[in-house]
């Protein structure tokens, strides 16, 4: 898959699960929730593997922790 089609996951205002700085121009996805659809949908736009690993983890823990 081309590197045009990997979009990051936003963890906060400026910067993603992977730790990529995000700019006003990049388009990203909004959550965890957002990212997992389109997976299961087939999208064309996947999201980053370490991103999708990391908000996965993180996931887990505060259900956890709930």
């Amino acid at each position: 898959m081309s590197a045009d089609y990997i979009k990051h996951i936003v963890r906060e205002d400026r910067v993603t699960w992977c730790g990529q700085p995000k700019w006003s121009y990049m388009w990203c996805f909004q959550d965890l929730t957002h990212a997992e659809m389109a997976v299961e949908q087939g999208s064309r736009l996947l999201p980053c593997k370490k991103c999708l690993a990391k908000a996965r983890k993180a996931a887990e823990l505060t259900e956890v922790a709930a």
